[in-house]
């Protein structure tokens, strides 16, 4: 009789354990739902009124509903012009020097001018909060790294990478996750992003010295809302 009603406890426990993580499970789909579904209403609410192209010079705010220009800016007489926009702050680049501008109005904000690293194109990576450092802009240009205070434009560090002169014509720039990553020529290096520091370097070896480009990643509203759901089954909050 013993050996009976142990053997049913066992089978009992068994089942409300299962029955539980069902309904852990069925409360991280529903979380998980509403989670995209207010990820999905914030990205249609907050998309902002206008995309900015660089160009011949200028940067151009076109509205993002009708296509019509909203401003331009005129930074030099001509030449290849990089943007990045990222929370409200806009920046360009173009023959060596950054510029800050104002998302409503063009007006430039600040101007760096970067003495001393030439006039290639520079690579503008900003840092997206809430990854830290905040409030950084990182330019990849000669070789080098240059992190610059987004609100002043003021140098916080740079790191010459390689002194070879087959570097000097540009670096392309990555951030993932607080670690920078840069690309020179047919070689990859990670970088502190806070620092400055180089934390390791891979040559890879065998694959030629032409340029090269290297992918961030970003974290998708799915993404997000998978690890909520995770760690509030876990909690079971």
């Amino acid at each position: 009789m013993l050996m009976r009603m142990t053997y049913r406890d066992d089978l009992e426990a068994a089942h409300a354990r299962v029955a539980a993580a069902e309904a852990a499970a069925a409360t991280a789909q529903a979380t998980l739902a509403d989670v995209l579904q207010r990820e999905a209403s914030n990205l249609v609410t907050t998309a902002p009124p206008a995309i900015f192209v660089g160009l011949g010079g200028y940067v151009v705010a076109v509205a993002t509903v009708t296509g019509k220009v909203l401003w331009q800016h005129k930074l030099a007489m001509s030449g290849v012009v990089t943007v990045v926009y990222d929370q409200g702050v806009l920046l360009a680049g173009i023959a060596g020097e950054v510029y800050r501008l104002d998302t409503n109005t063009g007006e430039v904000l600040w101007h760096n001018k970067l003495r001393g690293y030439g006039l290639g194109l520079p690579c503008l990576v900003i840092v997206p909060h809430p990854v830290p450092p905040l409030a950084t802009v990182f330019v990849g240009i000669a070789s080098s790294i240059v992190a610059l205070d987004v609100a002043t434009g003021g140098e916080r560090w740079t790191n010459k990478l390689t002194s070879s002169m087959l570097a000097a014509t540009g670096v392309h720039l990555a951030l993932l996750g607080g670690q920078l990553f840069a690309t020179i020529k047919g070689e990859l290096y990670c970088v502190d992003a806070n620092t400055g520091a180089i934390k390791w370097h891979n040559e890879l070896e065998g694959r030629g010295n032409s340029w090269a480009a290297v992918a961030p990643t970003t974290t998708s509203p799915f993404d997000i809302a998978m690890a909520q759901a995770a760690a509030q089954a876990a909690t079971g909050t």
